[in-house]
C-alpha cells in the first residue's frame, strides 16, 4: 500500500482517501467478487468495506445486486416429508 492510501489520524487509525473507498466499494458490488478476499488483499476490515459500500454505492444498485443473487424456491420444493 502506498503512503497516500493510509494517512494516520490523531487516534492512529488510517484515513483512506475517498477514491480508494469508492473503488473498493464498487469492486465489492461486482459479481463473483469475494468481499473477504478483497479485504485481505487491501488490508482492511470487511465490516468497514460493507460500511463504505452502504454509503458510497447507491441503494438502487445494492438492491439490484441482492435481487439478482436471490434464488427463488417454489413452494412445492419446500414441503416437508414425514
Amino acid at each position: 500500500m502506498s503512503k497516500e492510501a493510509k494517512r494516520p489520524t490523531r487516534k492512529g487509525w488510517p484515513n483512506h482517501p475517498i477514491e480508494f473507498k469508492r473503488r473498493l466499494a464498487q469492486q465489492a458490488c461486482e459479481g463473483g467478487v469475494l468481499v473477504s478476499r478483497l479485504t485481505l488483499e487491501h488490508g482492511i476490515n470487511a465490516i468497514l468495506l460493507f460500511k463504505w459500500r452502504r454509503y458510497i454505492v447507491p441503494d438502487e444498485v445494492i438492491a439490484a445486486i441482492r435481487r439478482a443473487s436471490v434464488r427463488l424456491v417454489s413452494r412445492e420444493s419446500t414441503t416437508w416429508k414425514k
